[in-house]
């Protein structure tokens, strides 16, 4: 049956499927992808979409599921930390 992503085995870890067909991958995009493969709180698969690209912590554009409910660290420091400001802006009245 023909799918319409590519998985790639991960020695030592769970495959990683891509829906990358046509679209090139950074090679830190698909270092990362294979060291969160490795995790052992991974869980079936790895998934990455056409949009993947390097990341500070994880790759951009990849699901990673995780055996059992956990906090999104992968996501903590850009979106929790450099979007919003620490202190509310003071109005002038």
């Amino acid at each position: 049956m023909e799918t319409n992503y590519i998985e790639e085995e991960t020695p030592g870890g769970v495959p990683i499927k891509v829906w990358t067909r046509g679209v090139p991958v950074e090679e830190e995009a698909r270092r990362q992808l294979t060291n969160a493969a490795r995790l052992p709180i991974v869980f079936r698969h790895i998934a990455a979409m056409p949009d993947v690209h390097f990341g500070i912590g994880a790759t951009v554009g990849s699901v990673i599921p995780t055996l059992k409910p956990s906090r999104a660290f992968a996501m903590r420091a850009p979106f929790l930390f450099g979007r919003f400001p620490r202190q509310k802006p003071q109005l002038n009245r």
